[in-house]
């Protein structure tokens, strides 16, 4: 099966991903609220309490690629041009859906810019964001540090961009989503969401969110809509949503499960439908792919998962662990995107700050971007 890239078009512009864990699977209260306000505003930056200190191990990186560390001190390069095992191209008409790489894939290094970091996500600009002790900083793709934003809460969970440039921040511990402004202005986007986690900002200008108790969906206008709640929302995590086949599909992070429900035309929620469960596992941070699959990171055992969905969006098979080697507590991945990162790869990281590439030789969905 092809697909066209019309369904899921690979931004050739930079961009920034944040994401991290601590050595041990990490510990998260469950909350829900379904009342919130959004849009209101700080006037001046809040403080910045830590320092977090970061290592990094920039590789060079050009337009057409990206090369970066193995765990054994090897050097790997990929090109962001032609995947040829898929046949997907950065620039083409279509996607062989049918030629995605088995793997497993095995883990490289490619930088390590960030500290306490639980999730990343790329800018469209050149950039990958994330956090570093007590700042939100964003880094280019040889690791170097281009900005930096006092962040003041800890944790900071979810963390992405949307389409008008600005960066969302998940601050659970005082039911609050903050958004840093391309100028550097920091503002309250959302309020009233206590244990607020994920984050998936869509193309219509939505912003999906779980909290561990519920499902939700803000519209543009700051409305907060609870889908799930409930049992069926329990220790909901990572969250992404796919217009094409009306479905979000979420996590349950103790339990090891994938599930989806389904979007109906005036936005209401439909059916809630497990996808699969690991033993064992748990599931975090997930991530679609062009051909409509989806990728789970396990934060227990650092690990991720991928799930293949047929046009329905339901389950080809069974979760697979496509890791082959090791890596450090992980918690979120998302698809290279923008110049000197591997649109054909998914970016891994978690609290120690590493970030890991798998070349899976598939893109990712698209995603509003600036």
């Amino acid at each position: 099966m092809k697909r066209s890239l019309a369904w899921s078009l690979i931004a050739l512009s930079p961009l920034v991903v944040a994401c991290g864990d601590d050595g041990s699977a990490s510990t998260e209260t469950d909350a829900s609220s379904s009342t919130s306000t959004a849009g209101s505003t700080t006037d001046t930056p809040t403080t910045d309490p830590t320092t977090g200190s970061s290592s990094s191990g920039p590789t060079p990186a050009t337009s057409t690629g990206s090369s970066s560390t193995g765990l054994d001190g090897s050097e790997s390069s990929s090109s962001s041009d032609t995947d040829e095992a898929t046949g997907s191209t950065t620039g083409g008409e279509e996607i062989d859906c049918d030629a995605i790489p088995e793997g497993p894939f095995a883990p490289s290094v490619q930088f390590m810019p960030f500290n306490g970091s639980e999730d990343l996500g790329f800018d469209g600009l050149g950039g990958l964001a994330g956090k570093d002790g007590g700042n939100i900083i964003i880094v280019d793709s040889a690791g170097t540090e281009t900005a930096s934003y006092p962040d003041a809460f800890n944790p900071s969970y979810g963390l992405r961009f949307t389409a008008d440039g600005n960066l969302l921040v998940a601050h659970p511990s005082v039911g609050e989503i903050g958004q840093i402004a391309p100028d550097g202005t920091i503002s309250t986007f959302a309020t009233g969401i206590n244990g607020v986690n994920g984050l998936y900002p869509d193309l219509d200008g939505n912003v999906w969110v779980t909290n561990f108790g519920i499902v939700g969906r803000y519209s543009p206008d700051g409305t907060l809509d609870t889908l799930v709640s409930g049992g069926d929302a329990a220790n909901s995590n990572g969250i992404v949503f796919d217009p094409d086949r009306s479905v979000a599909f979420y996590t349950n992070y103790s339990a090891g499960r994938v599930l989806k429900v389904d979007i109906n035309d005036d936005g209401t929620a439909g059916d809630v439908t497990e996808l699969g469960q690991v033993g064992g596992a748990a599931f975090d941070g997930l991530a679609l792919d062009a051909c409509g699959n989806l990728y789970a990171v396990d934060n227990g055992t650092p690990r991720v998962f991928r799930l293949m969905l047929d046009e329905n969006a339901d389950a080809v098979g069974e979760l697979t662990n496509i890791v082959d080697g090791n890596m450090q507590n992980v918690a979120n991945a998302q698809f290279g995107r923008g110049e000197g990162f591997d649109p054909n790869s998914l970016y891994v990281t978690g609290n120690p700050g590493v970030v890991f590439r798998l070349e899976v030789g598939v893109p990712g969905a698209e995603i509003p971007l600036p």
